[in-house]
């Protein structure tokens, strides 16, 4: 009778829905490595087992710990992205790998939520509340196994409880194998079938049934759980890889952990009580959390002991590190729908939650696609390495000259440099700390001490650095006439120590008056005609030499130009030009718009700030420029609408020039009592005598036009006490408007100014 009421669209609706999350997997994984680096040094040890068909004992990549003991803890997906890579087109095999490992993941939920609840649109809304949670997560890492068997555990559990057949279980055996094998994550496996055995028994016994499980469930969950940490051991490390993800998370590591993002400590308020949607993953955790919750509450009197200690493991995780929170999903999703159906079982009918759930699932669907359309996510989009990410400039840079030798490079950079520069032996890099001592990592992070980095130059026999531009090591190395910087590309730069094997290098390459640090948002130039000179002729050699297909080169030449304006503004735009097609990046859309203003090339300059917008809709200035743009186009209605987004974003530290341009374009839209608040502020602002005066005459004739005769009266005779050239001009207005009453305020300001037999200059 149930399905007879349900309307006919709803299973074509209900495919749409499932393939449009099939959509999204496919677009979430079509994204270039923009911030992890860890799979360029997986894909370099993939190629070492691989060639010598032996997994690493010892650490291979590095010069501080080479030969040191490491247990390579994700050996198998590091072969596994070795081999797609090689035999199935590169990136491309790669996101082969990715889009089926995520896709499966998500079967593998579905058929569990579909064995175990009523109805396909709680199972939609669900699958959507998981995938929503953990899609920022969903990059081509080892930790994407462990939603894949999470999930595929939790099926064959629910498979076997709903058909009684031990093979399911049995699977696990072989399948445990596999899992211990490619990521250390498979004590979840472990814990899963402990879980599973031990809440059968106490269920057992709760429910005073324990002598008649004892020969069905209870044993075959215990057998599954005492086997698993058998099977474990079929890894070529032994007990030392099942035991390693607690040696990860020892107290010897937690210093080390809480300065890398992933495993920082979440804030507890944001995560369970995160209910606007936007961004989407932080408020589907927040909705899963309290689903839980509820369905848990509702079930209470029927609630099963393994969902208690699923949901405590899960929160225990969540609350724990970053990384973690993705995982929350996989295994609230499973114990949300196993009390939702026991809350409910009773009830024949549930349109209710039907639609409630359809609801959701829209609404879900819509802020996920309307955040992954934001300028911010496509500009990642496509399959390799992102540009502007890594220092591929620097290590090309290194490589066309065979610089060779003990480096210190950002922590980021290690892996970039294991896979594209093996040559050099890295410093540090993401196998922190499961390579790297907590003790090394604390003592890396203390360089931009002088005394501190001479310690640590003089330990390790340091002769060259990668860093990043926007560190403050950098502008503290550049400050240090000990080294010389000779290259730099987007996101880093490369430092020689001078007097040693470098140099030739050196003295061929240093940039003398180039500071390459800093953050692009915020460079600086000097005034001094000949340093910008200098400045410029080391940018142009810089580009000749390789640096041609980076952005910030051209870039910083673009500014050096617009800077010596009145011999190089052309060159400029060209350079800026150039740049923005490179790098794309928000701050080089503005400066182009910029140098295109000055060109009164008006059109493409606003052009320009709606390109800089487009990428970071928070970047204020563009704000300001695009409203200026339009004011001098006389496109008054965009040039408001603009003008007040930047005084809005920027507060009391709006420029005076949005002030002026915002009360001129309200002026003439007709609007004069708008016209005269801003024109007020301008005024107010304005320190030049002759524009402050023109900006209270602007003033005064908003202030008429909106009947304010006396404060006009004010205001008029402020203009003409700092212009005294605006007497001819009242003049003129007092005979045109003799008639009425503003001829008479203009006759009543002069003569006023008369009588104090002050000059019109205030004196």
């Amino acid at each position: 009778m149930t399905s007879r009421n349900r309307p006919l669209f709803s299973r074509p609706i209900a495919a749409a829905f499932l393939a449009a999350l099939g959509a999204l997997i496919l677009v979430i994984s079509f994204q270039k490595q923009h911030w992890d680096s860890d799979i360029l040094w997986a894909l370099k040890s993939g190629e070492w087992i691989l060639d010598r068909f032996e997994v690493p004992k010892t650490d291979p990549f590095s010069y501080t710990f080479g030969g040191r003991p490491w247990v390579d803890f994700t050996w198998g997906f590091q072969v596994l992205v070795r081999l797609f890579y090689d035999y199935l087109g590169g990136w491309a095999g790669l996101y082969v790998l990715q889009t089926a490992l995520i896709s499966s993941t998500f079967v593998f939920m579905y058929v569990t939520l579909r064995r175990t609840i009523d109805g396909v649109w709680p199972a939609i809304a669900l699958l959507y509340l998981a995938f929503i949670t953990a899609h920022t997560r969903f990059i081509i890492r080892p930790h994407l196994f462990e939603y894949f068997f999470v999930s595929l555990y939790f099926m064959l559990f629910t498979l076997y409880e709903k058909k009684g057949r031990p093979v399911y279980l049995y699977a696990m055996i072989p399948l445990q194998v596999v899992w211990v094998n490619v990521h250390s994550s498979a004590v979840l496996g472990l814990f899963m079938a402990g879980t599973y055995a031990a809440g059968e028994v106490i269920d057992a016994l709760r429910e005073r049934r324990f002598k008649r499980a004892l020969d069905g469930d209870i044993k075959r969950y215990s057998f599954i759980a005492s086997v698993l940490p058998i099977a474990s051991l079929l890894n070529p490390y032994g007990l030392k890889l099942v035991v390693f993800a607690f040696i990860h998370n020892s107290v010897d590591n937690k210093d080390a952990l809480r300065h890398i993002g992933e495993w920082s400590r979440p804030h507890l308020k944001e995560l369970f009580f995160y209910f606007y949607p936007f961004p989407p993953d932080r408020f589907a955790f927040a909705v899963l959390a309290a689903l839980t919750a509820i369905a848990v509450l509702l079930n209470l009197r029927r609630l099963k002991a393994r969902s208690v200690f699923l949901m405590f493991a899960a929160v225990y995780m969540a609350v724990s590190h970053v990384r973690w929170i993705a995982l929350f999903a996989f295994f609230a999703v499973p114990v949300i729908a196993l009390n939702i159906v026991g809350a409910l079982e009773e009830k024949k009918d549930r349109p209710i939650l039907r639609t409630a759930a359809f609801l959701l699932s829209l609404f879900l669907a819509l802020a996920l696609v309307y955040d992954i359309a934001s300028p911010g996510f496509r500009r990642h989009l496509g399959l390799g390495l992102s540009e502007g990410q890594f220092p591929s400039g620097t290590v090309d840079f290194m490589r066309r000259n065979n610089i060779r030798g003990n480096i210190y490079n950002e922590y980021v950079f290690g892996g970039y440099l294991i896979n594209e520069y093996p040559e050099v032996k890295v410093f540090i890099d993401g196998r922190t700390p499961t390579v790297y001592s907590s003790y090394f990592f604390w003592t890396s992070r203390l360089v931009n001490d002088r005394k501190l980095w001479d310690k640590v130059v003089e330990e390790h026999s340091i002769d060259m650095a990668l860093v990043k531009l926007d560190s403050q090591f950098c502008g503290e190395l550049r400050k240090n006439d000990g080294w010389a910087p000779v290259s730099f590309d987007q996101t880093s730069a490369l430092f020689l120590k001078k007097g040693g094997q470098f140099k030739e290098v050196v003295s061929r390459h240093a940039f003398k008056e180039l500071n390459p640090c800093s953050d692009s948002s915020r460079y600086t130039l000097p005034d001094d005609i000949s340093r910008l000179k200098a400045i410029r002729l080391e940018l142009q050699r810089a580009i000749s030499e390789g640096a041609d297909g980076f952005g910030r080169p051209h870039r910083l030449l673009g500014l050096v130009d617009l800077k010596l304006a009145g011999v190089y503004l052309e060159e400029g735009a060209a350079e800026l030009k150039k740049a923005s097609e490179i790098a794309r990046d928000a701050d080089t859309w503005h400066d182009y718009g910029t140098v295109l203003g000055r060109l009164k090339k008006k059109g493409e300059a606003a052009e320009a700030f709606k390109s800089a917008i487009g990428i970071d809709k928070g970047f204020k200035d563009s704000y300001l420029g695009l409203g200026l743009a339009y004011h001098d186009m006389k496109v008054h209605r965009e040039a408001v609408c603009y003008l007040k987004k930047y005084i809005t974003m920027a507060d009391d530290k709006a420029d005076l020039e949005a002030y002026r341009a915002l009360g001129l374009s309200y002026f003439e839209l007709s609007k004069f009592e708008e016209a005269a608040a801003y024109l007020k502020r301008a005024a107010f602002l304005e320190n030049g005598t002759k524009e402050a005066g023109n900006l209270y005459y602007f003033t005064a004739n908003a202030l008429v036009e909106s009947g304010e005769y006396e404060e006009a009266a004010v205001y008029y005779e402020k203009a003409l006490r700092l212009d005294p050239e605006y007497k001819a001009v009242f003049l003129n207005l007092s005979d045109k408007f003799k008639e009425n009453r503003k001829g008479g305020i203009l006759k009543d300001v002069l003569e006023k100014t008369a009588r104090t037999g002050k000059r019109p200059d205030g004196r």
